[in-house]
């Protein structure tokens, strides 16, 4: 039987030895030292180390392999942040220079338009009128148009063309009457406040404005409960300008339409604002 020379004895136990560390650290390690660990053990020669020393060996390299990595990844995403920013700033200031640009959240009909649409009038559903003889009513839908105006964005030279389609029966009669009256040139360049001073003389005249102020004047409560009277209050005050813009005469007003039995609860609180007042009533 051959004996081995002791020479290469050694080298074949150092190999073993090699093998076997680099198995047992490609076992233990995770992430990046798993890695470096499987590949070092081919590519380097770690002949000499013990099993402990060239897990320490590779747990160090692994660690600053993975330092290298993480900190090159920041660069490039910092990098790449900065490029999107930067492309986003541009395009953001592209669509402020053109007018597109516009905040979704209060986006309205007509918003961020060169001009709003008849389309984006009739969305907001104004009311159809008729031709009622009475102030209240002409005076409630001319509210309600303006207000579909507002939403819209109605264009000034656009209101009285939208606002004429929601005429039906007498209005209608009446309003193409007036027109050919006043000729097509006041026709064409009639705005909304010559439209809204002709509609309110025929639908609202100074008699039945008359009528109004002497029924606000007599009104009482009677067996309706509190908030029907304020609502009748609220119609009829418009035409009395002296209590419309004045508090305290409105809660004075509003007190004595109260029946006595509300007024007796309501009188020693002494309200000041209508708020004060009605919240005291209605209870």
């Amino acid at each position: 039987m051959d004996t081995p020379h002791p020479k290469e004895a050694t080298k074949a136990t150092a190999s073993k030895h090699v093998e076997s560390s680099a198995s047992d650290a490609g076992d233990n390690e995770k992430g990046y030292e798993g890695s470096f660990s499987s590949s070092s053990s081919e590519g380097l020669n770690f002949r000499g180390f013990t099993k402990e020393e060239m897990k320490t060996l590779n747990t160090m390299m692994a660690k600053r392999l993975g330092k290298a990595i993480k900190k090159s990844m920041s660069y490039y995403i910092n990098k790449t942040t900065e490029n999107l920013k930067k492309i986003f700033q541009e395009e953001i200031g592209k669509l402020k220079k053109s007018g597109e640009l516009m905040n979704a959240a209060n986006a309205r009909p007509g918003v961020g338009k060169e001009k709003s649409t008849y389309r984006d009038f009739t969305a907001c559903a104004p009311p159809i009128f008729t031709g009622s003889l009475d102030p209240l009513k002409s005076s409630r839908w001319i509210t309600d148009i303006e207000g579909a105006f507002r939403t819209s964005r109605c264009a000034e030279e656009d209101k009285v063309n939208f606002a004429t389609n929601y005429l039906r029966e007498r209005a209608k009669i009446w309003w193409e009457g007036k027109a050919n009256e006043k000729g097509s040139a006041w026709r064409e360049a009639c705005m909304r406040e010559q439209f809204k001073e002709v509609f309110m003389k025929e639908y609202a005249p100074a008699e039945e404005i008359d009528k109004i102020r002497e029924a606000f004047h007599n009104l009482m409560q009677t067996n309706e409960p509190v908030n029907e009277l304020w609502e009748k209050f609220c119609d009829m005050v418009q035409y009395c300008p002296e209590y419309r813009d004045n508090e305290k005469l409105k809660v004075e007003k509003f007190q004595r339409m109260l029946k006595d039995e509300i007024r007796t609860i309501v009188s020693p609180f002494k309200c000041t604002t209508m708020e004060d007042l009605l919240s005291r009533a209605r209870t």
